[in-house]
């Protein structure tokens, strides 16, 4: 029996997959260590790349894109190493990788999942365990040096190992997590909450060119994130929590990160929301989730910076016209802030009428500090003028009237009420969809 059984997924990796290939024959192993690849449909000549530099191998081809959990399931199911370990199609591991991560689950029982240290082709940290938040679910990655074995809220499936008997006994991924993103962080939740550890080592040295099936920042990258991301919130929050705290802290976070990433999160609420039970989606489900990545490839990480230059179609299934994106591009330029403009100086005896233009309590904060200062300024000098010039007047209220109409185009793309609204409408009809739906 092999002590370790080694999970490659490849879709489509046929340039990466040379370098892996070569980095893995100099990989050294207490034991023997099996290798298996899983294709998952690739339409380029991966198969063929992984028999000509992978020929000990023992190779599965999918005649369907399965999703990366369902494959690594089911080439962890064909093996038989005591330790199963997953690595990304394109990454380069240091010859002792793998002996790295034995050897921490050997060391010590209470240790239920352990992951890699993890630099970018440039030689740049990335890696070294992540976070999560605790409601909204949004992933950070600790990349400050550590030099010592790590507890850590989660480790990236880029290259992760567990003993077997382990795996087992939590059921592996969850394969509704199709096709990508978030697998890893589910797994190592549920790994904790047997109260087992989830440990970085930082002797387990790999590089990684992220998220290159997809393209990092692209727009099926943002779709697959989000839709999973709102899955393991769905999976883990009660309804409560979900209508309440999750909301203001989902809305909060989407509010301030740039528009591509919040219309495509919201687009994920608006049109496929995910199902929550285990286990891989329907296969209508599937189509629909790879149709609505297919729409949004267009998307590619400049647009960040570019909003308005997306085309028209894209835009509509975004639910945003070419006027409203133009202005908001305007407003904000490029690169959009990643934070909300600061809140401007507003004297308190006048706010009532900020209320008035701009709505009552929390929303008229909000709108008041995505308007910013040079309006709030305007608006306190026309009241401090009292300016009984009928010409005057007549000017300067209609540019007010005009920048209230064109700002309340930016608004809407970037107002926390806005977005909240959006995403408690969207969770009370699929919370409600999902009562009726239950025996």
């Amino acid at each position: 029996m092999p002590t370790a059984t080694l999970v490659i997924v490849t879709f489509n990796s046929s340039d990466a997959l040379p370098a892996c290939a070569q980095a893995l024959h100099a990989l050294t192993v207490d034991g023997e260590y099996e290798l298996i690849v899983v294709d998952n449909n690739s339409h380029d000549d991966s198969i063929t790349v992984v028999r000509q530099h992978l020929p000990h191998a023992q190779l599965i081809a999918n005649t369907m894109n399965r999703g990366f959990a369902a494959a690594v399931n089911q080439g962890i199911a064909a093996g038989s190493g005591r330790i199963v370990a997953t690595l990304n199609p394109d990454t380069i591991v240091a010859s002792d990788w793998l002996q790295s991560l034995i050897m921490v689950l050997d060391a010590d029982a209470t240790i239920g999942i352990v992951g890699s240290a993890i630099r970018d082709f440039a030689g740049t940290l990335t890696h070294t365990g992540g976070d999560y938040h605790p409601l909204t679910f949004h992933t950070t990655h600790h990349n400050a040096p550590n030099h010592v074995l790590s507890d850590v809220p989660y480790v990236t499936g880029a290259g992760i190992a567990m003993r077997r008997s382990d795996w087992q006994r939590v059921g592996g991924f969850d394969e509704g997590f199709f096709p990508a993103y978030f697998e890893d962080v589910d797994l190592c939740v549920r790994v904790r909450a047997i109260g087992l550890r989830c440990v970085y080592q930082p002797h387990a040295q790999l590089q990684h060119q992220e998220s290159s099936s997809t393209g990092k920042y692209s727009g099926p990258f943002y779709f697959f994130y989000h839709r999973n991301r709102i899955r393991l919130a769905l999976r883990s929050l009660d309804a409560h929590t979900l209508l309440h705290d999750f909301v203001l802290a989902e809305a909060d976070a989407l509010s301030r990160t740039d528009v591509v990433d919040r219309l495509i999160a919201l687009s994920c609420y608006r049109h496929v929301m995910p199902q929550t039970h285990s286990g891989a989606p329907h296969a209508a489900a599937q189509q629909a989730i790879l149709t609505m990545a297919q729409h949004l490839k267009s998307i590619r990480a400049e647009h960040r910076h570019q909003p308005h230059t997306i085309p028209d179609d894209v835009l509509a299934i975004l639910g945003v016209d070419r006027m409203r994106m133009e202005l908001y591009y305007q407003v904000y330029g490029a690169p959009p802030s990643p934070h909300a403009p600061e809140a401007p100086q507003v004297n308190p005896l006048n706010q009532p009428l900020y209320q008035l233009l701009y709505g009552t309590e929390r929303m008229a904060d909000v709108r008041i500090r995505l308007v910013g200062n040079e309006l709030v300024q305007f608006i306190e000098q026309l009241i401090a003028t009292r300016n009984t010039d009928v010409f005057w007047q007549t000017h300067h209220i209609s540019r007010l009237t005009s920048e209230i109409t064109y700002l309340r185009h930016v608004i809407s793309l970037s107002d926390v009420v806005s977005i909240e609204n959006t995403i408690r409408s969207t969770l009370t009809s699929h919370l409600l969809s999902a009562t009726r739906s239950t025996p």
